[in-house]
């Protein structure tokens, strides 16, 4: 029984994620064979490839009995969207010769090369359609920035990840086209990023270890995005060569960024994400007033001092795992918050939770273990999401009250505790809205009737 509730769980936190994410960023990572034993897992998931994926299936499946019609061609699977996975042989050049010609290759926009240990790689590129406007190189052993010199003009996006041998003097190559470009795990060095292209929106640099602050002087001015990924070299005083036009900023694991150089950041930035970076309250005072959106992780540093410099007129702020932080901090907290998230801050008590501001929307205190009963009842009652994960201090009396609210806002409140063995489903029929309870006497669940008129009980979990 308790197998069967945790997969039940598990398959209603899956489905609170957008289809979008669900098909862009986790179903991409399977290849065919591997996308049809998925389907068999459950109807979310068979719903989800069925709806996104069926034209993909259905074309790899045509393309494949195709090449194998042609005599003496053995080729490798041709994986969903045109994806080509797995070890390429090394006279896989024939191959790319015999389907160039074919309709559905010349047609292809996104294409995908994974794990190419054995493959001829600069030449192999010299056949890739004209048509792609993406491509991701993973894992290219032998792909040098020569063959950067193959890409068609017609890309827009591009992502060269653990290729070894490219240096970054091959980005001389690339469509001046370009918006998007990631560099991750490569041998860049800082005087090769003087060739990135001059309209290029997004970069992201990832465990590049040869970049320094040198580098970022050649840094594109019209770029909107950037990240910085593990590039432990860069310091505070590299942020000057930030362009003036970023809007949003991630600089994650550059362990020296203190914060003093985020005075020279962009009046325009909108959005600023800072994890695992060494920043410190005092440098908080040169946040950019601008600021929407600020997400912290992990930044020990910081404290109730700090949150005083945060710009007034922020939205949403994420605090996650600051332990520094505490009650006295949340007082000083911009009232126009909508969003906060104070996940692993586990200095946060019930008496913190009376000084959230009024106005907030969507709460999330996973692993604020402190808190109780006495903490919910005191929460603002603008709330629609709440997110208690993994707190096991609340009892009957707390969920209670929850009850109330749910039934008295106008709001639709969603409400996630997990720390049992399983989780007992109440759900609005109007609302069609599922709130996973856990450890709940059996007497007190019929006693919410009174507050939800509409309650339904899913018995096979009582």
């Amino acid at each position: 029984m308790s197998d069967s509730v945790t997969l039940d769980y598990h398959q209603f936190l899956f489905s609170l994620l957008p289809n979008e994410i669900n098909y862009q960023h986790i179903f991409i990572y399977f290849n065919f064979g591997d996308l049809k034993n998925i389907r068999l897992v459950c109807k979310l998931f068979y719903g989800l490839i069925q709806q996104f994926w069926k034209p993909y299936l259905k074309k790899g499946i045509h393309i494949i009995d195709e090449i194998k019609r042609k005599e003496n061609i053995n080729l490798p699977p041709l994986e969903f969207y045109g994806l080509f996975e797995y070890n390429l042989k090394k006279n896989n050049l024939k191959y790319f010769q015999e389907i160039k010609t074919l309709e559905f290759f010349q047609n292809l926009k996104f294409l995908y090369f994974s794990d190419c240990t054995k493959c001829v790689a600069n030449e192999t590129l010299a056949y890739i359609p004209t048509s792609l406007t993406s491509i991701e190189l993973n894992q290219f052993k032998h792909l040098t920035d020569k063959g950067l010199n193959y890409l068609p003009t017609s890309l827009i996006d591009l992502r060269i990840r653990f290729c070894k041998n490219i240096n970054g003097s091959g980005l001389k190559y690339v469509s001046s086209n370009l918006k998007k470009l990631i560099l991750m795990r490569c041998s860049i060095i800082d005087e090769n990023l003087k060739f990135l292209p001059t309209d290029l929106n997004s970069l992201e640099i990832n465990g590049c270890e040869a970049i320094t602050d040198k580098g970022l002087a050649f840094l594109p001015s019209k770029l909107n995005h950037l990240i910085l990924y593990n590039c432990d070299k860069i310091t505070d005083q590299g942020l000057i060569y930030f362009a003036q036009s970023l809007i949003i900023l991630e600089l994650r694991f550059c362990i020296q960024i203190d914060g003093s150089g985020l005075k020279y950041l962009s009046t325009n930035l909108k959005k600023l994400i800072l994890m695992n970076c060494s920043i410190i309250d005092e440098n908080l005072k040169f946040l950019p007033t601008s600021l929407d959106c600020l997400e912290l992780y992990n930044c020990e540093k910081i404290t109730e001092k700090g949150l005083v410099f945060l710009p007034y007129g922020i939205t949403h702020l994420v605090l996650f795992s600051c332990k520094g932080i505490t009650d006295i901090g949340l007082q000083v907290l911009p009232i126009t918050l909508l969003h906060l998230d104070l996940s692993g801050c586990r200095n946060i008590t019930n008496e913190g939770m009376k000084l959230l501001p009024t106005n907030l929307k969507h709460l999330k205190l996973q692993y604020c273990t402190q808190l109780s009963d006495e903490g919910l009842k005191v929460l603002p009652k603008s709330l629609t999401e709440l997110d208690i994960t993994d707190i096991s201090n609340f009892k009957d009396e707390g969920l209670q009250y929850l009850s109330k609210i749910l039934k008295d806002s106008i709001y639709k409140k969603r409400i996630y505790r997990r720390d049992g063995d399983g989780p007992l489903f109440l759900m609005y029929r109007n609302e069609a809205r599922r709130v996973p309870l856990f450890e709940c006497q059996n007497k007190y669940l019929e006693g919410l009737k009174p507050y939800l008129p509409n309650l339904m009980l899913n018995v096979d979990y009582l």
